[in-house]
């Protein structure tokens, strides 16, 4: 995600849910007139009361696909280096993104590579990174389980309500530029039944999506 210096400077608080420890906020906001810095915080994702501490895992995934036992060897012995902690840890420091192994997920480990080779980590990923380490002992992680037909239904969970959003706007921006209020222009799209329409839909969609 990112974000203009024009829509951030309109707000005094900003919350941002980001999927690694990179994210794309600015270190400032930039003005006709001059500059100001962006303060931030790197806080745990809320529990509720009565609530579990979970968290999603997921992140980008590496596969060996099938060839001739040269390359296939190859690819395993380079996934072997690559999830070493020393080497995940650095492409962390890059990336922003978590360790795979559960030793390497550790403050002092990640301080340790920093140290012996010397990197320079973002403070914004250091933060992001550490805080995780440190929620990980209490949080329970899972994962999706796969299904046939699985990235098409993620396709409509990702698109349908963006898609439909994107749709309305255009029909609200034309009945604007044909001089109706803005309540006038967004009456129909704001309802109960303008809702339950979509929802309708968009089962119908994940349900042709899976093969149903």
């Amino acid at each position: 995600m990112r974000l203009s210096s024009s829509k951030i400077r309109r707000v005094t608080a900003l919350e941002i849910l980001d999927s690694r420890g990179n994210p794309t906020l600015r270190a400032g906001v930039e003005l006709e007139d001059g500059s100001y810095p962006i303060d931030y915080l790197v806080m745990a994702a809320p529990v509720f009361r009565g609530g579990r501490h979970i968290a999603v895992q997921q992140g980008a995934g590496m596969v060996v696909s099938k060839s001739d036992a040269r390359h296939e060897y190859a690819a395993v012995e380079f996934l072997k280096w690559f999830t070493e902690t020393e080497n995940n840890l650095r492409f962390g420091c890059v990336s922003g993104y978590l360790p795979v192994r559960r030793e390497a997920a550790s403050v002092s480990e990640l301080d340790r590579v920093i140290e012996e080779q010397g990197l320079e980590v973002a403070p914004k990923t250091y933060d992001c990174l550490t805080t995780v380490f440190g929620q990980m002992e209490d949080m329970t992680l899972y994962a999706n389980k796969s299904f046939e037909n699985g990235t098409a239904a993620r396709k409509v969970l990702e698109y349908h309500l963006a898609d439909k959003a994107a749709e309305d706007r255009a029909a609200v921006e034309e009945a604007l530029a044909q001089g109706k209020s803005l309540e006038e222009a967004a009456a129909d799209y704001v309802t109960e039944e303008s809702f339950e329409v979509w929802y309708g839909a968009f089962c119908e969609a994940l349900k042709q999506a899976v093969g149903e």
